[in-house]
């Protein structure tokens, strides 16, 4: 397990909705897969470095937790988070609502994750150079 999963897993154990979030690693292997097929081409070191589809970037003047709920704004769904580990292992997913997203990101120290809707329609990346990025499907109605 990389270090940034343990400190979600942590983060994610002291709000006490860890064991209901983290997939199994087979279900959010095939989320993953799902989602690069969808937003990204090859297989880059980190996705925003090779998007497939036109995207939009938002640069956060300030912490970028506090711009998370801006950009989440409108969904109401549960969201895939899946926070960029850079190792071999599988990259973990957890489902979370919005607000538990904004709430885990709000307490945790930086890195850069993806946030993919559940009906897989929209891509949101928070990067390092503290901007989102937000892309989305081709054809969102192909996708659901």
């Amino acid at each position: 397990m990389s270090e940034i999963e343990d400190d979600v897993d942590s983060s994610l154990k002291e709000l006490g909705i860890l064991d209901s979030c983290k997939l199994p690693i087979k279900q959010a292997q095939g989320i993953v897969a799902k989602a690069m097929q969808l937003f990204v081409k090859g297989n880059p070191r980190v996705w925003w470095l090779s998007l497939k589809n036109p995207h939009r970037n938002y640069v956060c003047k300030r912490d970028c937790s506090t711009c998370l709920p801006e950009r989440l704004a409108g969904y109401t769904e549960t969201v895939y988070f899946i926070p960029e580990t850079e190792s071999l292992e599988p990259m973990p997913v957890y489902q979370l609502s919005p607000n538990q997203l904004c709430e885990l990101i709000g307490g945790s120290g930086y890195f850069e994750y993806y946030i993919v809707t559940s009906d897989f329609k929209t891509l949101l990346i928070e990067t390092e150079h503290g901007q989102f990025i937000e892309t989305h499907a081709p054809d969102a109605e192909a996708v659901a």
